[in-house]
């Protein structure tokens, strides 16, 4: 005997690769984040190392105050403003991750509606095969069905009363 409606064999194959490129997807979203984690730590690290040197330059230090507080200010500015790169950096690179995530999950949500209404009609077309082929099977099962609702029905109203 010969199979009427073949399964979709194609199903494993594509879904094993649908997780490889989501893996190598995300695989490429850590690499970006940790290289951003250690700009932001490298920008700390050398405002630190910054502060310090304005220290020891206002400990041993014979100029002004003033010349001192500029360079502070300078500093700190400069600081300031490294950092608000980076947030940007850092904002860029997560909204460009969602929006990646964001298609993805869009592409993922159409092949899933394809399959499921692939599998709906393939459902309806073996149904209506079965039907034309075998209509006194069709009619007991529909019958025998029937009986059974009927009777889990009953049984369940006969519990609620």
């Amino acid at each position: 005997m010969h199979k009427v409606w073949p399964e979709d064999a194609q199903e494993g194959p594509e879904a094993r690769s649908e997780a490889k490129s989501f893996q190598h997807f995300e695989q490429g979203i850590r690499p970006a984040m940790t290289e951003t984690a250690e700009r932001l730590g490298s920008v700390v690290g050398n405002a630190q190392r910054n502060i310090r040197r304005g220290l020891e330059l206002f400990r041993g230090s014979k100029g002004s105050a003033e010349q001192l507080a500029n360079q502070g200010i300078d500093q700190g500015s400069r600081f300031i403003r490294d950092i608000g790169e980076e947030i940007g950096d850092v904002r860029r690179q997560a909204e460009n991750a969602i929006d990646e995530l964001s298609q993805l999950a869009e592409e993922r949500f159409q092949q899933l509606r394809f399959r499921t209404r692939s599998a709906i009609f393939r459902s309806r077309d073996r149904a209506r095969w079965f039907a034309e082929r075998h209509p006194w099977k069709t009619m007991l099962l529909i019958t025998g069905v029937g009986f059974m609702l009927g009777a889990a029905f009953r049984a369940s109203k006969g519990r609620r009363d």
